[in-house]
C-alpha cells in the first residue's frame, strides 16, 4: 500500500463516517478530531515510558498504529473537505533521520504544526503545505517506532468498517446509501498555458445582483454528474422532495469563478476548472439547477440532509492527475447547494447567469 492507497481508502472512510456523525462534520471538526488523536498518541507514549501500562509493547506498537493512522484519516479528509489535493512526490514514507529524535520531539512536531493548520484555514496553499507535513511526521513517527504504516492503516480500515456497521444512525444512511467512488488509475495530463492562467488568474468585473429577488433554495448539478441528471431526480422523488422548476446554465464555468473565487498564490483553488475541461471536454461549461420549493427556507438543515444523503448516493469521482509536473490524486464534487447564510447572494448570481445563458 502507498500513500495514493492510503488516500484512496481515507476517502471512502470520510464518506462512509457520515453514518455515525450526528451533524455532518466539516473542516473544524476535522482539525478538532486531529487534535484528538495525537492526544491519544501522547496519552500512549505516556503510559509506555511514564505511567501505568496494562498492555505489553506488543499491543503498544497496534494502538500507535491505529493513532497514527486516524492522524492521516482526518489530515485527508480536511483536505478533501477544503477540495485541496495532496502531491504525493512530497510526503516521505522513509526517513531514517526520525531514528536519530525521540518520541517527544516527533509528537511535539505533530502539535506544532496542527496548530499552525488551526490558523490557516482560509489559505490553501498553507493548508496543502501543512498538512504534507503532518502526513510526514506521522511516517517519521511510524518509522520511529518501526510500524509499517501500510499495515497499521489496512487494520484500522477495516475495524473502522465494523465500528461503523455497529454504531450508525438508522436515519443516517442506509445500506446502499455510500457509494464507493469511481477511481481511475490513468494519469491525466492537465495543461496550463500562459493564455488559460491569465483568464483564471484575471480579476472578475464586479456584478449588479439584484438584491429585490426572492431567494429559492436550489441544488446545482455540476458537469461530472450531468449523466446521473435522471438518477439524482429520482432519488429526490423518493425523498418526497418539492420541485419548483429546473433551468440549464450554459456558462457555467463563468458563474463558478463567482462561486468558487480562485487564490492567485494557490494553484490548487483552480486545478479543478482545468479537470473539468479535460474530463468532460463536451459538457464542461453546463449545469443544470434544480429550484425547490420555498418551503424549504424555513427547514435549512433538512435541506442540508437530504443534500448529504445524495452527495453519499452519488459518491465522488477521483482522479490522478500531473498538474504542474506533480502526480496528485485528487476528486470532483458533483452537487452544490448554498449554505443558508450565502443563499441569498447565489440565488441572485444563478439568476444573473440564467440572463446571459447563451
Amino acid at each position: 500500500m502507498t500513500i495514493e492507497k492510503i488516500y484512496n481508502l481515507s476517502l471512502i472512510l470520510k464518506d462512509r463516517f457520515r453514518a455515525v456523525e450526528r451533524k455532518e462534520w466539516q473542516s473544524f471538526q476535522y482539525v478538532m478530531e486531529l487534535f484528538v488523536q495525537i492526544g491519544h498518541l501522547s496519552d500512549i507514549l505516556l503510559r509506555q515510558e511514564h505511567k501505568l501500562n496494562n498492555h505489553s509493547e506488543t499491543e503498544n506498537k497496534k494502538i500507535i498504529g491505529d493513532e497514527l493512522g486516524d492522524i492521516a484519516l482526518n489530515v485527508i479528509s480536511l483536505c478533501q473537505e477544503l477540495q485541496i489535493a495532496i502531491d504525493f512526490d512530497q510526503v516521505v514514507d522513509k526517513d531514517n533521520k526520525s531514528l536519530d529524535k525521540n518520541s517527544v520531539d516527533l509528537i511535539k512536531s505533530l502539535f506544532v504544526t496542527a496548530g499552525k493548520l488551526v490558523d490557516s484555514l482560509s489559505n490553501q496553499e498553507l493548508v496543502s503545505k501543512l498538512s504534507i507535513e503532518l502526513i510526514n511526521q506521522t511516517y517519521a513517527l511510524a518509522n520511529f517506532f518501526n510500524i509499517d504504516m501500510d499495515l497499521a492503516f489496512e487494520n484500522l480500515y477495516h475495524e473502522s468498517l465494523v465500528f461503523i456497521a455497529r454504531h450508525s444512525f438508522p436515519e443516517r444512511v442506509e445500506d446502499k446509501s455510500v457509494r464507493e467512488s469511481n477511481f481511475s488509475e490513468e494519469i491525466i495530463e492537465l495543461k496550463l498555458d500562459e493564455q488559460l492562467k491569465e483568464y483564471f488568474l484575471e480579476e472578475l468585473p464586479s456584478l449588479e445582483l439584484n438584491e429585490n429577488l426572492q431567494e429559492r433554495p436550489f441544488l446545482l448539478v455540476r458537469p461530472s454528474a450531468l449523466d446521473k441528471l435522471d438518477e439524482i431526480k429520482k432519488f429526490l422523488q423518493e425523498k418526497g422532495v418539492k420541485i419548483h422548476s429546473e433551468k440549464t446554465i450554459n456558462n457555467f464555468e463563468n458563474l463558478a469563478r463567482y462561486l468558487y473565487p480562485v487564490n492567485h498564490h494557490d494553484s490548487n483553488s483552480y486545478m479543478w476548472f482545468i479537470l473539468t475541461r479535460a474530463a468532460f471536454p463536451e459538457t464542461y461549461n453546463k449545469a443544470h439547477i434544480i429550484f425547490l420549493d420555498d418551503s424549504y427556507k424555513e427547514k435549512y438543515d433538512e435541506l442540508y440532509k437530504i443534500k448529504t444523503e445524495l452527495k453519499n448516493m452519488l459518491g465522488i469521482t477521483r482522479y490522478k492527475v500531473n498538474f504542474e509536473g506533480k502526480n496528485i490524486v485528487t476528486n470532483l464534487h458533483h452537487i452544490h447547494a448554498a449554505d443558508s447564510f450565502k443563499l441569498k447572494k447565489e440565488f441572485a448570481l444563478i439568476d444573473l447567469f440564467l440572463d446571459k445563458n447563451g
